[in-house]
């Protein structure tokens, strides 16, 4: 069509000019004029810029630049011989269309009714705006959308409705009422029935509300949700580390033992997590897997730390093996006037009986009394515990000294007498301290420089200071340096001193518990008459005891109940040293109100004096005039005792009381009187 066009520009030409050939590269003639002055003259093709008004469109081109050639002939070189769409000119065959150019059709032309026909951007007839022609003959031509109830096979449900019911119209196009009151994907409108959500409506819905793990939760295009943003759920197959242990058969890697469980079948529960019931059991769970352990922690096992002759402790290891280093044994005793006290082993203490001034250190009187022990002190380095009247302190490994319990005559050493004192204080003034002795209602320590200091009550003298005022702060005593042990009793003490280990005591003396062969109250420290060397050393309610460095008990001042030990109740004093009638060798000593009881080298106890509340140990409640064994007892390695009641630390580590016991003070979890050596509870 365009080489037609062309020719036929070619032959207007040529009538038009006839002396002017169409020549492109070929000249007017023979000696054709060309003057190259710019201005197109007869018998030029061209002249520089002047075209003659010809272009490359004119010449039959689909666009492009004409020019002219030095030779006054036309250059088509840049003039483009193809059309494309957009190129503002009509391909025929080619295009439908081009712009505005229709070619000539119109709706009409093309089987419409009628309307306006444009042109798409490639170059197609767009018939949008033109009126199909409806003849309503039931049959749905090309041309018409539908006719009466020839749909096309269209419903409402393929256009994207709901439901509802398509129809035609008269006018041969689709009668949307019914479909849109059946509502569609997008309308705003949320069709439960149809539709999770709306694309533009506001998310009420989340992802763990859909049983999914928590993310963003979005509404699709097709108003289904989008869960692609939820962070997985329960069930599919996946494992969420966060919010699954496990999904389904997938364990994760994990397997029985990693678990910590013995060998087995792990499985995965409905609700991802794992299911350990196929596990062979693990450490920890109360059953003893005789295949892989030796006993379960905290659970009864056929072994004990209680059962090995320790205090206390779990011989359980957390692996569910036996482990004996973990038992808990007593490693220092002490007992007050109705209560005990114990160091153990791994640096804590337990005290029980009464407390009705706070002499347990549970931060309160209002608790007890208790019949078994109560870890009470928290003090760095806990070292040794001395239990008074209703008072105790204790040493640090720093060389400090705190005291706690009653305190109205000052035996805190706190400068005051408030009262009580449920917590641990330190005493200020002391220095490095080395020993600490507690007595009724007063406090001696033993100094690092060999001096000792007292305070608290002095209405005896039992301060040793010349004086019978009370003091609420440490004084020195009136012994000179030297001393290596000292021992307060109910209002008076004793104090070993070298050279020669002799013995000194001061305070009250109205039963001859000085032992200067006088009843005369001592204000200052005095030696005991008619005693060597000595080595140990135990203040009573009214008597004293001690043994020399030859092995030989000595005992003095009260006797009334025969605590003294010679046999005899008459006179009730002894005012000066007399051997108990036995021919054992004493270790260790300790003095009651009014008992006596001692350990001899063979790891045996024997007690004597008053006996009503059991204190002896003997089975009974006489009193005994001479020690008498306590049966049952081996391998005790020290002794205690208070007002009326007696405690042994065993060489194993445990512990056994007797005696008076309303207040619990045998910490064997009643408040019986035992009359024989019971167990301490841990």
């Amino acid at each position: 069509m365009r080489l037609l066009s062309s020719l036929l520009s070619l032959l207007v030409l040529t009538m038009l000019s006839p002396a002017c050939r169409l020549a492109m590269d070929i000249p007017d003639g023979p000696g054709a004029p060309c003057d190259g002055d710019g201005v197109r003259d007869e018998g030029e093709t061209c002249d520089g810029t002047d075209l003659g008004g010809f272009t490359c469109e004119g010449l039959g081109y689909h666009g492009g630049s004409l020019a002219c050639t030095p030779g006054c002939l036309w250059d088509a070189a840049d003039c483009r011989t193809t059309g494309f769409c957009g190129d503002g000119a009509l391909q025929a065959g080619a295009e439908d269309c081009e712009g505005t150019d229709l070619g000539g059709a119109t709706c009409e032309s093309l089987g419409f009714s009628g309307g306006f026909l444009t042109c798409d951007d490639g170059c197609a007839f767009d018939t949008t705006d033109c009126q199909a022609i409806c003849n309503s003959d039931g049959v749905k031509d090309q041309w018409e959308i539908c006719d009466r109830n020839d749909l096309g096979g269209a419903s409402c449900a393929s256009l994207g409705y709901h439901g509802g019911a398509l129809t035609c119209t008269s006018a041969c196009t689709f009668n949307l009422e019914d479909c849109l009151a059946a509502g569609r994907c997008g309308d705003g409108v949320l069709d439960a029935g149809h539709e999770d959500c709306e694309p533009d409506n506001v998310m009420v819905t989340s992802c763990e509300s859909l049983g999914l793990h928590p993310g963003t939760l979005a509404c699709g295009a097709d108003c289904r949700f989008d869960t692609t943003g939820c962070d997985g759920r329960c069930g599919d197959g996946v494992v969420q580390i966060a919010y699954e242990q496990c999904d389904g058969t997938n364990l994760a890697g994990a397997a029985c033992e990693s678990l910590g469980f013995y060998p087995g079948i792990l499985q995965c529960t409905p609700e991802c997590t794992f299911n350990t019931t196929g596990c062979t059991g693990r450490c920890g769970d109360g059953v003893i897997q005789a295949a892989h352990e030796e006993c379960e922690p905290g659970h009864p096992n056929s072994e004990t730390c209680r059962g090995l002759g320790h205090f206390g402790g779990e011989l359980c290891r957390a692996d569910c093996a036996y482990d004996e280093s973990q038992c808990l044994d007593a490693v220092q005793l002490t007992a007050g006037s109705q209560f005990t006290c114990a160091v153990l082993s791994d640096g804590t203490a337990r005290c029980w009986g009464a407390n009705t001034q706070g002499q347990l250190a549970l931060g309160t009187t209002s608790v007890g009394p208790t019949a078994t022990p109560q870890p009470t002190l928290s003090l760095p380095g806990l070292g040794a515990l001395s239990a008074g009247g209703t008072h105790a302190c204790a040493l640090t490994s720093g060389g400090s000294l705190s005291c706690w319990g009653f305190n109205n005559y000052g035996q805190m050493g706190q400068g005051h007498i408030l009262t009580p004192q449920v917590t641990p204080v330190t005493v200020p003034g002391l220095g490095t301290v080395s020993a600490v002795s507690a007595g009724q209602n007063f406090t001696c320590a033993q100094l690092s420089d060999q001096t000792v200091k007292c305070w608290g009550q002095n209405n005896e003298g039992q301060l040793g200071i010349g004086n019978r005022n009370d003091q609420s702060s440490p004084q020195t005593t009136g012994l000179v340096p030297g001393v290596i042990a000292v021992e307060a009793g109910r209002e008076h003490a004793c104090a070993i001193v070298n050279p020669g280990g002799a013995l000194l005591c001061w305070g009250t003396n109205g039963n001859g518990q000085i032992g200067d062969d006088s009843t005369n109250d001592r204000l200052s420290p005095v030696a005991v008459s008619g005693l060597g060397s000595v080595f140990a050393v135990s203040a009573g309610g009214t008597h004293t005891c001690a043994i020399d460095t030859g092995g030989v008990t000595w005992c003095w001042g009260g006797n009334g109940s025969g605590q003294v030990g010679d046999g005899a109740t008459f006179p009730s004093l002894r005012t000066i040293p007399t051997q108990p009638d036995w021919t054992q060798t004493a270790i260790a000593l300790a003095t009651g109100e009014r008992h006596t009881c001692a350990i001899t080298v063979s790891g045996n106890v024997y007690c004597w004096g008053e006996c009503g509340n059991g204190q002896c140990g003997s089975g009974g409640t006489s009193d005994r005039t001479r020690p008498n064994q306590v049966s049952g007892l081996t391998g005790v390695a020290g002794i205690a005792a208070g007002d009326n009641h007696t405690c042994a630390r065993l060489s194993t580590g445990a512990l056994r009381c007797w005696g008076a016991n309303s207040y619990g003070q045998l910490g064997d979890g009643t408040t019986v009187q035992r009359n024989s050596p019971v167990e301490v509870l841990p």
